[in-house]
């Protein structure tokens, strides 16, 4: 296993978040989190990455314990995150600049030109729309070369079309580039359509209510939503929250 997380318990004064949380990802897996707000997603993504450090309990990736941050751990966000006074040129190439290795141009081009944005090295992020910005953000955090790629509701603020697209573009480049994914969404549709398993998340226990392997062949595409195997699991995972809801 490349990350485990063995027995994890974290919270604050008002409350436990997690609790004996355990969690094991193969290298290369996409595994998404899903779960009703503040049944402790973000907090999780926050330890894996090395912000926080667990009350109780270790983590490890490739077999050393995470003390703190590192360039092969990296977080995407929901918000926007590029610099507003660099071009997208120099947005994608920011993390090799600031760890003072030389400059691949060329890889850096072939990045811009993965995520769709040939034409526009030298366009600043006023210029571009959101779903643009978002593309630089992919480009920079895989510009870094991780090894595991942390999103917390990355295409959250998206409008619907835009999404797909975002969606289908990080199933490429998680492909091409080999990464692992910790992805965490509130779209049970996102999850099923990007996973190879999706983990479903307990308030009141501050750990895992079920885990759902998904077994639909890959490459996907959006009109596998509308299979009768993608409903069936969609159902499952609704009815399990609501169930975690009236608990």
């Amino acid at each position: 296993m490349q990350l485990n997380l063995k027995n994890i318990n974290f919270g604050y004064d008002n409350g436990i978040i997690l609790s004996d949380f355990n969690l094991n990802i193969s290298a290369n897996e996409f595994v998404s989190i899903v779960g009703l707000s503040g049944c402790g997603k973000t907090t999780l993504l926050n330890l894996v990455a090395g912000f926080i450090r667990p009350s109780e309990g270790v983590i490890e990736f490739e077999n050393q314990k995470i003390k703190g941050t590192s360039s092969d751990r990296v977080m995407v966000f929901q918000e926007d995150a590029v610099f507003p006074w660099f071009t997208v040129f120099d947005n994608v190439s920011y993390s090799l600049k600031i760890k003072k290795n030389k400059l691949d141009i060329d890889f850096i081009y072939d990045l811009i030109s993965d995520v769709g944005l040939n034409g526009f090295e030298k366009f600043y992020p006023k210029e571009l729309s959101g779903g643009m910005k978002k593309r630089v953000d992919l480009a920079r955090a895989y510009a870094a070369t991780p090894k595991l790629m942390l999103m917390d509701e990355p295409f959250g603020s998206l409008d619907a079309y835009t999404r797909q697209k975002m969606q289908q573009l990080l199933l490429k480049m998680w492909k091409k580039n080999k990464s692992t994914i910790l992805f965490v969404t509130h779209d049970i549709n996102e999850a099923i359509y990007q996973s190879d398993r999706v983990i479903l998340m307990n308030n009141e226990k501050g750990n895992i209510q079920k885990e759902y392997y998904i077994k639909i062949d890959r490459p996907r595409n959006q009109n596998i939503k509308k299979s009768t195997e993608f409903i069936k699991l969609w159902t499952e995972i609704e009815n399990e929250l609501l169930k975690i809801e009236n608990e």
